[in-house]
């Protein structure tokens, strides 16, 4: 079987949401990662996917993204020349590719309500091109023999924006490996130090990209008078640079800092907080969302603070009462987290967001059946 990925760059997110991934997958059936990158990035990305999974094809993007369908030739030719049949395709494009190529299953990777970032963000910036990719995940949706999606939110998007009838799909959230939440003590206790935090205050932690969907200066409205009446609350931002960020680092200069850090040191930084920030717009592509740091933020203990729009967490927050929902008008007090309140969120995360867990490990089984059938 063939996991395919396309313009898809080797980070972290594509360790945990790809590389893990196969290595339970590889488990009953070989399996083999195809990966398109884009040129500029050849050598590098090729090295760094042959070192995370050896049994891969790494392939430049050829003709660039604006001809991207062309490489449907290099990958029919692909599939002919190693014998595979079956396809795991991450993403619409990744799918299209793969519905076109001979494949006699694609299982289509819904990651994201792609046409909604799209239509909402803009992400593309190319008409042409968005235009090509919302066709590719109604293809992807409607076309393929099954699908994984991150979230039942998702499945109901496809219900309306595509007339998706069918049931041939599995929940598979963004999960997370087993041992993220062993930090490294010496190390948190360092940074606290370095910080200038201390036991007596309470801190706030975001971990994510600054793109419109994280909805960080809705965040920083929610939190400006907050930290106004109170300095023992203190703000970690795990993100990169903006300019808007950097203003409300000015404005509140002992309370707010940034950090941009290796995926690997990221846990050791989310240690330091009591809640985990997740507060977002109503928009379709946060109704729908399975973002990691959810799971990253309930396993090393912290409370996700999140809005009542994103939907399947929302909802878990509220069933098994794990953190706080919370809007602009929300009058709620923050107290420090006792051992016992992290330890329990911990364990709600190895039970329902980790890769081994009984219910995920269940999951990718069906999987692997459905596409040995």
């Amino acid at each position: 079987m063939i996991f395919l990925t396309f313009n898809d760059k080797p980070s972290g997110i594509y360790n945990g949401q790809v590389i893990d991934v196969i290595k339970i997958l590889n488990s009953k059936e070989k399996v083999r990662l195809v990966a398109f990158v884009s040129w500029r990035i050849y050598l590098e990305s090729r090295r760094k996917i042959k070192s995370q999974w050896k049994n891969s094809i790494v392939l430049p993007i050829f003709f660039g993204l604006g001809r991207w369908k062309s490489n449907k030739l290099f990958l029919r030719i692909l599939r002919i020349l190693i014998r595979e049949k079956k396809c795991i395709a991450r993403g619409p494009m990744a799918a299209e590719l793969a519905l076109d190529s001979g494949f006699n299953k694609v299982c289509y990777d819904g990651r994201a309500a792609v046409s909604a970032e799209i239509e909402e963000f803009n992400v593309i910036g190319d008409d042409k091109l968005a235009i090509s990719v919302i066709n590719a995940e109604s293809r992807a949706v409607i076309e393929s023999y099954f699908r994984i999606s991150v979230s039942h939110s998702l499945v109901d998007y496809w219900v309306k924006k595509f007339g998706y009838t069918k049931s041939d799909h599995i929940i598979i959230p963004c999960t997370l490996t087993q041992g993220f939440q062993d930090s490294e003590k010496e190390k948190v206790e360092e940074l606290r130090s370095q910080i200038g935090i201390s036991n007596k205050d309470i801190v706030f932690v975001f971990s994510g990209g600054n793109a419109g969907w994280n909805s960080l200066e809705r965040t920083f409205s929610i939190f400006d008078q907050r930290l106004k009446n109170n300095p023992k609350y203190k703000m970690i931002l795990l993100t990169g640079e903006a300019e808007y960020i950097k203003d409300y680092m000015n404005k509140f200069p002992d309370q707010v800092f940034r950090f941009w850090v290796n995926h690997e040191d990221v846990k050791n930084y989310l240690a330091l907080g009591d809640y985990g920030l997740m507060i977002r717009e109503n928009k379709v592509t946060n109704n729908v969302a399975s973002p990691v740091k959810f799971a990253e933020y309930l396993s090393l203990g912290l409370k996700p603070i999140i809005s009542d729009n994103i939907k399947d967490y929302s909802d878990f927050v509220s069933k098994h009462n794990c953190g706080l929902i919370i809007t602009e008008n929300s009058n709620v007090e923050f107290n420090s987290l006792t051992e016992a309140d992290r330890m329990r969120n911990t364990e709600l995360a190895k039970t329902y967001l980790y890769k081994n867990s009984d219910q995920i490990k269940k999951n990718y089984n069906l999987l692997k059946e459905k596409m040995s059938n």
